[in-house]
C-alpha cells in the first residue's frame, strides 16, 4: 500500500465561494486533480443551504402531482430543484410559493429549463385564479 501525503488547496467552488480543502492523495498530481473536481460542486456552506431549502420544500406542502408515474417522478425532480433554486433568492420567494399551485407533472416536464418570470406568469396565473 502506498504513502499517502496530506496536501492543502484553496477551492474556487461553482457557487463562487471559495473553501480550504486538506487532500489525502498518493501525489500533487492526484491531490490537484481531486482539487479539480471539486471546483464542479458547492461549497459545504451552500450545500447545507440547499438541504435545509429542499427539507423546507417537503415541509411547504407541495401537493401531489398529476400524471403517470414517470412523469410524476420526473416532474418531483423537476420541481424540487425550481423550488430549490427560486427559495435561496429573497428576490423569488414569493414565485417559490407559488409552486403549490401546478399540480400537472406535465407542465413542470415542459418548463424545466424556463427562466423566472415564464415560470412566475403562469403560476401567479393560478394564484389569482384559485383566490
Amino acid at each position: 500500500m502506498s504513502t499517502k501525503y496530506e496536501y492543502r488547496r484553496r477551492v474556487t467552488h461553482r457557487c463562487g465561494h471559495q473553501q480550504n480543502h486538506t487532500l489525502h492523495a498518493r501525489c500533487r498530481q492526484e491531490a490537484d486533480s481531486w482539487a479539480h473536481n471539486l471546483r464542479k460542486s458547492d461549497c459545504d456552506a451552500c450545500k447545507e443551504k440547499s438541504k435545509r431549502i429542499a427539507e423546507d420544500a417537503i415541509s411547504a406542502n407541495l401537493p401531489e402531482l398529476i400524471g403517470s408515474p414517470n412523469q410524476i417522478n420526473w416532474a418531483k425532480a423537476i420541481r424540487q430543484r425550481i423550488y430549490t433554486m427560486l427559495s435561496r433568492s429573497d428576490h423569488y420567494k414569493e414565485i417559490a410559493a407559488c409552486c403549490q399551485f401546478e399540480t400537472r407533472a406535465s407542465w413542470w416536464i415542459e418548463n424545466r429549463n424556463a427562466n423566472a418570470s415564464v415560470i412566475f406568469a403562469h403560476l401567479s396565473g393560478h394564484k389569482r385564479r384559485a383566490a
